[in-house]
């Protein structure tokens, strides 16, 4: 870490369960940097010369050394047993992890060992091996993620790999997309060829600019991805000597016209963007979502080479409409083209007894 205004008498100190710890500090340009070796997953740096700090920082650690060590190691124990039942779910899927074993079988030896060192009061290193153990896990999870959201071009794709613990239900998911059949495109509008067909189908933009930040929204001829037009966003500052550094809430946004859905179908949606140069004063570049899935859930194009093609799967809950928005959350411009969404109908729910017989009034003969 790159601290300024640090002295050259300071001295930093890592504060954490396990204890403080003095952490090496170099000095140069721009200020103090300050090494850690390993950061914990939750922990302080304390940047201090008064030597009466860190003793009351030793004192307060001391007193909950104890009971942090034992909540610790109980929550990695209950995260191990979650973990080696969503990795049995995903290998009995079809989809294991090549290290997964190894790694299992080596936190369950680091839980005994702290386990052990917790029994003899030794709380220092049994911090250090639930950590360790701790850190196995999390290859375990990360490992998983990563090989089932490698398969779509953005995480945003489905909800189902969000985290760790609904991979499983992701497979069964992907398992249905796969084998249903979907049906024709029901989003009005989205070839983005007429503005006025678009407004009367129900395309809406809403604008929230601060002061001195201009934008607009138009079919632009230029490098469409199908058809004659793509619809562009585009924002800017209107003196670029005071332009804004941060901006806290997109500028401009762009909501399709809804399309009915009803409980139990799986939406796809499906469209083109291009982000030709990343927008200014934004870390998020341009936010895709939908109404179901909401902005938390939402892909960010910070750029793209070209049109970029993106995907979002999305379960209905409940019968309504769905709209897609568009948010340009800086300052540049956007374009968005081939907008479709395309529905895939729930499944007939079938008896568990086979073919149903309904006997007719007559009494002798079943009907079907």
């Amino acid at each position: 870490m790159l601290v300024p205004g640090v002295g050259i008498a300071d001295k930093a100190y890592l504060v954490s369960l396990s204890g403080v710890t003095p952490l090496k500090v170099t000095h140069g340009g721009g200020g103090a940097r300050i090494l850690l070796d390993d950061a914990p997953h939750a922990a302080a740096v304390v940047v201090t010369q008064d030597p009466l700090a860190i003793h009351h920082l030793n004192r307060t650690v001391a007193e909950f050394r104890q009971e942090a060590a034992r909540l610790r190691y109980d929550v990695t124990a209950r995260r191990l047993v979650r973990t080696v039942e969503i990795d049995q779910q995903l290998t009995d899927a079809g989809r294991p992890l090549a290290q997964a074993a190894v790694w299992l079988r080596d936190a369950q030896t680091n839980l005994e060992q702290a386990q052990r060192l917790f029994e003899s009061s030794d709380f220092t290193s049994t911090q250090s091996a639930v950590s360790k153990a701790e850190n196995l896990l999390a290859q375990v999870r990360r490992g998983h993620w990563e090989q089932t959201a490698g398969a779509f071009p953005s995480p945003a794709a489905s909800p189902c790999i969000a985290q760790f613990t609904s991979l499983p239900l992701h497979w069964v998911t992907a398992d249905r997309i796969r084998k249903g059949r979907w049906g024709a495109n029901v989003q009005a509008s989205g070839d983005m060829e007429s503005l006025d067909q678009m407004l009367k189908a129900g395309w809406r933009q809403q604008r929230q600019t601060p002061e001195g930040v201009g934008c607009d929204v138009s079919l632009s001829l230029a490098d469409p991805h199908g058809g004659r037009s793509a619809l562009r966003l585009q924002a800017w500052a209107t003196n670029p000597k005071q332009a804004p550094q941060a901006l806290d809430r997109p500028l401009v946004w762009i909501n399709s016209s809804p399309v009915p859905v009803r409980q139990g179908q799986l939406a796809r949606i499906h469209g083109w963007v291009q982000v030709p140069k990343q927008l200014k004063a934004s870390a998020e570049g341009l936010l895709v979502f939908d109404s179901l899935g909401g902005s938390e859930l939402g892909d960010r194009i910070r750029l793209t080479q070209g049109w970029h093609e993106f995907t979002l799967y999305r379960a209905v809950p409940q019968s309504g409409e769905l709209a897609v928005t568009f948010a340009l959350t800086g300052l540049g411009e956007a374009s968005l083209d081939d907008l479709s969404v395309s529905l895939l109908e729930p499944e007939p729910i079938r008896p568990a007894g086979g073919v149903i017989r309904v006997r007719g009034s007559g009494g002798s003969k079943p009907d079907s």
